[in-house]
């Protein structure tokens, strides 16, 4: 969690108002708006034509949600969607935290890492696009959260720090903090000088592919994307 389907107690669903998310617009017209500054490989991925999404995800909610209510459905709908979504977030932190409870609570608290990472991020409209499998930030942007053993780490727990690092980066890092050896043929980086010091330098950056050729890098500064196929089109972001 949060996955789909967003089925989710109803005690956290009622965490949530969808009067209180502001999402009045149209929302077929805000969200294709979104889509003049993508390339056009990345439209081609979205079947996107002549101002049109003719297929995928976003056609289908959108089309069904006007059948509903010609109106007001779309936003309806796209508000129920993220009320689910943020519910499902709040019923995964409660079963975290009784976790980590139980785990202060025992003999093994200080001798324990906990690491925490999703393996994919996703988009609730943003550029048209419904879901993962895109190379944009909202979909390649994962949680990573590692509790070192004891207190280990300089970092407190509301410090965030905006650092991009990868997936790859948990093997080695794991091995560093149960002092073995990081094996040759492991790729990623060591982020404990991360945990150690808040302003340490960069030690890693984030490489995301989707498909055969097609990547995203990003770094402190810059998302790079490239979609290698027959329009071998790129975009460059500054963040």
């Amino acid at each position: 969690r949060p996955h789909v389907p967003l089925v989710v107690a109803q005690e956290f669903l009622d965490l949530f108002d969808l009067d209180d998310m502001a999402l009045t617009d149209s929302l077929r017209a805000t969200l294709i708006a979104d889509l003049a500054d993508v390339s056009d490989a990345a439209k081609a991925v979205m079947a996107y034509e002549d101002g049109v999404i003719t297929d995928g995800r976003m056609k289908y909610l959108v089309d069904h949600a006007e059948a509903i209510d010609p109106v007001n459905g779309p936003v309806t709908a796209w508000k129920d969607l993220i009320r689910h979504y943020l519910a499902s977030v709040a019923q995964s932190d409660r079963i975290l935290g009784r976790l980590l409870d139980a785990l202060d609570a025992s003999p093994y608290a200080d001798n324990t890492v906990v690491v925490v990472w999703g393996d994919h991020g996703w988009h609730f409209g943003e550029k048209g696009w419904f879901g993962k499998t895109m190379l944009w930030d909202e979909s390649t942007r994962t949680p990573v959260i590692i509790r070192p053993a004891g207190s280990a780490s300089a970092l407190t727990p509301s410090e965030l720090r905006r650092q991009p690092v990868s997936l790859v980066d948990v093997y080695p890092t794991l091995a560093a903090m149960a002092g073995l050896p990081i094996p040759e043929h492991v790729e990623g980086a060591d982020l404990t000088p991360l945990l150690a010091d808040p302003a340490a330098s960069p030690v890693s950056t984030a490489l995301t592919t989707m498909g055969l050729d097609d990547h995203t890098l990003l770094s402190t500064a810059r998302r790079y994307l490239r979609f290698d196929d027959s329009l071998g089109e790129e975009e460059l972001y500054d963040i």
